[in-house]
């Protein structure tokens, strides 16, 4: 079984189905639901439901590593231990706040963090294990802000 299926289809359908959240990840000046604001991996090119570039704040999320898989005395594997980064990515000129994007963490950490859930096969667990800020300058005194969520999960499969 490849568990980060399951858990990045959970991880999508968790946070795409919250409508504070989609409120949240509106772009300045565009209704909720506008684009998808929701990605696995990397932003695309093209929104699929806008049908334009991505606008901030928008939320990416990708796996990057964890702890080897446990297994039994047997060598059955009983355990996959896998790590994600959700990063809320914004856009800031002039006096630059992260303020928007934390309080677009902070509302997927409640949807996330700290949850055990049996609707999948396999179960799994969440937790929230580490937090950080990105702070990328562009051109034209443009700063992309990251606000990174990192959860360990566990896969009981």
């Amino acid at each position: 079984m490849y568990e980060p299926k399951t858990i990045e289809q959970w991880i999508y359908a968790t946070l795409s189905a919250d409508t504070t959240l989609q409120t949240l990840l509106s772009p300045d000046n565009l209704p909720a639901g506008y684009q998808l604001g929701i990605y696995a991996h990397v932003a695309p090119q093209v929104d699929p439901r806008s049908n334009r570039e991505p606008q901030t704040p928008y939320v990416v999320f990708t796996r990057y590593g964890g702890d080897f898989d446990s297994t039994a005395l047997n060598g059955d594997r009983v355990m996959a231990n896998p790590a994600y980064n959700v990063v809320i990515w914004d856009t800031q000129s002039g006096a630059v706040s992260a303020s928007r994007a934390q309080d677009i963490a902070d509302r997927v950490d409640s949807l996330l963090g700290d949850k055990d859930v049996t609707t999948t096969t396999p179960p799994i667990y969440c937790q929230r294990i580490n937090s950080d800020i990105l702070i990328q300058p562009s051109q034209g005194g443009r700063v992309d802000v990251g606000v990174v969520l990192q959860y360990r999960f566990v896969a009981f499969v």
